[in-house]
């Protein structure tokens, strides 16, 4: 493949796995808003007085209605995640086409944790100096954890508030 044509197919393969990391975080901010307002719903028709069975009905179908919203969203979050991750990958293979160019493997590593040198970093004497930089693992661990945990949380919030209500 000549230059060109590789440089092409890095700018797409870069192109898709930014799309897909944006459309990640878009899904999970929206999942969480619609989530929280459901919930929010429902916490204020729960403080609002004593339960009919009207309201009782309304705060049934509005759980019903969270659980299905927070389940579509965590199997959505998930696919996502599995399909940003395929194209960062695929990024990196790309990548390692190109003879000694650091575009993203630097940021790999550094996701990775381990340590890189970040050019033109600190002025000392006049002239920079490279300085090691390096993401603790709770940095590196935490977005996966939140874009996995978060909404199975709220899954397993509707489900405790349908199991209570079903109890009294």
């Amino acid at each position: 493949m000549e230059l060109g044509q590789w440089i092409a197919v890095y700018g797409a393969v870069s192109q898709s796995a930014s799309s897909r990391e944006r459309s990640l975080w878009t899904l999970f901010a929206g999942g969480f808003v619609s989530s929280s307002l459901v919930m929010a719903i429902i916490a204020y028709a729960v403080t609002r007085g004593p339960s009919s069975s009207l309201q009782q009905a309304f705060t049934v179908g509005a759980a019903v209605f969270g659980l299905l919203v927070s389940f579509v969203w965590m199997v959505a979050q998930i696919r996502l995640l599995f399909e940003y991750q395929h194209w960062y990958r695929l990024l990196r293979s790309v990548e390692s086409q190109f003879a000694g160019a650091e575009f993203h493997r630097s940021l790999h590593r550094l996701l990775q944790g381990d340590q890189v040198c970040i050019p033109s970093a600190s002025w000392i004497c006049d002239e920079w100096h490279p300085e090691p930089a390096r993401f603790p693992w709770i940095v590196r661990v935490m977005p996966k954890l939140v874009a996995l945990w978060i909404p199975a949380a709220f899954l397993l919030a509707f489900v405790a508030l349908l199991v209570g209500i079903s109890i009294s």
